[in-house]
């Protein structure tokens, strides 16, 4: 790279990770509060609540490697 030429941080491929970020986050802050309301809702007792709770953070943890790694498994070295 020279000095001269400026390559963009803000590519297509950028914003559009940006965006999925963004949208990755807020679909979890809407249902963490949404989830324990609903399972009390068909009547789910205050530890169901949290198990459910519990199981729903270990497996958001659990799988985000694989499904990060996912997009770069097949991926052809450019």
């Amino acid at each position: 790279m020279t000095a001269t030429q400026s390559d963009s941080l803000w590519t297509r491929a950028f914003v559009m990770l940006c965006i999925v970020q963004f949208l990755g986050y807020a679909q979890h802050f809407v249902l963490q509060p949404t989830i324990p309301i609903y399972v009390t809702h068909l009547g789910a007792s205050p530890f169901v609540v949290g198990l459910m709770m519990a199981s729903f953070a270990a497996i958001s943890m659990l799988l985000r490697p694989l499904v990060a790694a996912g997009p770069s498994a097949g991926a052809r070295p450019e």
